[in-house]
């Protein structure tokens, strides 16, 4: 198949690459749709809104669990919850004026920054609208954050609303989200879910409030998931196999080079990162693992582990780590941050096994728990993998020293 990255954010994949995946900006994988699937949605980490995803509605109210309506005078209005979202239509019917839906009451603390992302999508006149409403710990009003006025788009988006600073007397919030038409005869509607509200700025940091936000940039190919955050129970990502990535024998012209962006939760056991096998370790083709006992990656090849795995401790909890391995038929060899962690004799051919995991083995077992990053297979040896990480910006966008 043709590998394409989403367009908003072109990158130039390595030579030789015949598998390519970034939960972290396509987190629905859907520029592999017929390809991969993504298994379980995860709580983005740290966000602060309940029933964030904004797809179920018990009470049939039209309105998601856990979300409380409002329409304001001269508009005419209708809730309902479709498309796994909170759907809104609005119409100015006399007036112009916003329809939304608040999250229930979320506490904070003076002074402290809040940042929102709401996916969503939008169609006819409407405009849409994120921020919140600060409130006293005696639940008075007392002002509204600036708003952030989100680009109309009939495709799904996410826009954000960050560095909102509580104010000094604030003792808790609601997150609003919905439409506004302006003029009378305005109309349309709009669709949101996956509400997330996260403490922190992103003002001139370095730090992971944006990819707790499950975004980089302000807006981009929303996602169908929140696959970045494996939660190490039932998240994974999983594809069929064919002969992309069914390969069984390697040569220092053509080697096997397997290699992933991931982020052990401090909380991680021991985990894959990618396994292409049957349903154990001894019939892996091709895999390796994070080991929580050892804070280490294992390797397994043709069902045989290699050797003890890399250096204890080389693998730091709460940390990204871009890391692999490289097979030339001989000698296989173990990266991490682009330093050599272990070297392993293997030669002759592999098996072909039919599951092909990130996050699990093949029968569903031994889940990975934390962030993944771009996962990618590649026919070609390290320094071109080193090369295309330097070149891209790979290490310096997971904040990684090389």
């Amino acid at each position: 198949m043709d590998f394409v990255y989403p367009q908003t954010h072109p990158i130039e994949l390595p030579p030789g690459c015949v598998f390519y995946v970034d939960p972290d900006l396509d987190q629905g994988c859907t520029q592999f749709k017929d390809y991969a699937e993504v298994y379980g949605v995860s709580k983005p980490r740290d966000n602060l809104v309940q029933n964030y995803m904004m797809d179920a509605d018990s009470n049939a109210d039209g309105v998601a669990d856990g979300w409380v309506k409002f329409a304001g005078a001269g508009i005419t209005t209708n809730f309902t919850v479709e498309q796994s979202s909170q759907k809104i239509e609005i119409t100015a019917s006399t007036a112009g004026g916003d329809a939304y839906v608040s999250s229930a009451d979320i506490p904070c603390v003076a002074n402290e920054a809040i940042s929102l992302s709401i996916t969503y999508k939008n169609i006819g006149t409407t405009t849409p609208r994120l921020y919140v409403l600060w409130y006293t710990s005696g639940s008075a009003y007392i002002s509204t954050s600036t708003i952030a006025t989100l680009n109309t788009s009939a495709d799904w988006v996410v826009g954000i609303n960050e560095n909102i600073i509580a104010p000094a007397t604030a003792a808790k919030f609601q997150v609003k989200v919905g439409l506004r038409v302006s003029s009378i005869g305005q109309t349309g509607a709009g669709w949101f879910k996956t509400c997330v509200a996260v403490k922190g700025t992103t003002s001139g940091q370095s730090t992971d409030i944006r990819p707790r936000l499950n975004i980089i940039d302000k807006e981009v190919a929303a996602p169908y998931g929140t696959c970045r955050y494996l939660n190490g129970s039932t998240d994974h990502i999983s594809s069929n196999n064919h002969s992309n990535i069914d390969i069984i024998s390697a040569s220092p012209q053509k080697p096997l080079s397997v290699y992933g962006a991931f982020n052990p939760d401090i909380t991680a056991n021991t985990g894959y990162i990618i396994a292409k096998n049957d349903t154990q370790a001894t019939d892996m083709q091709y895999g390796f693992y994070y080991s929580g006992i050892a804070n280490s990656l294992v390797l397994y090849l043709n069902g045989t582990q290699k050797g003890t795995g890399t250096p204890t401790n080389s693998i730091i909890k709460g940390n990204w780590h871009f890391a692999g391995f490289t097979w030339d038929g001989a000698t296989v060899k173990m990266y991490i941050n682009g330093k050599l962690a272990m070297t392993q004799l293997h030669s002759g051919v592999l098996p072909s096994r039919p599951n092909f995991r990130i996050g699990c083995r093949g029968n569903n077992s031994l889940y990975f728990k934390g962030l993944i990053g771009p996962q990618l297979i590649a026919q070609t040896d390290f320094q071109n993998i080193h090369n295309w990480a330097v070149k891209t910006g790979l290490y310096q966008r997971f904040g990684i020293a090389v």
